[in-house]
């Protein structure tokens, strides 16, 4: 992986779907140092899992439409091209 300096590189490299991924792993490694002590996370992590569908869509369906809705205001924002 390459280092990336903040703020960050304005060239897009992840999809909506691999940064999707990329925040479900993110959040899973903050879990397990926090000794997985966090039930809100593990909700969390446990609805946007894909692992179990056919498809790969989150378990919980919703957390994709509120992933959508979170890139489209970044994007309205301006914010995705400053970081």
């Amino acid at each position: 992986m390459s280092e990336v300096n903040y703020p960050g590189d304005e060239t897009p490299r992840l999809t909506v779907r691999q940064a999707f991924d990329a925040v479900h792993q993110f959040l899973e490694a903050y879990w397990e140092r926090g000794l997985r002590s966090s039930d809100d996370i593990r909700h969390l992590l446990s609805a946007m899992d894909g692992s179990m569908t056919e498809d790969g869509a989150p378990i919980d369906r919703a957390q994709w439409s509120d992933w959508l809705e979170a890139v489209a205001k970044v994007e309205a924002s301006g914010r995705a091209k400053q970081c």
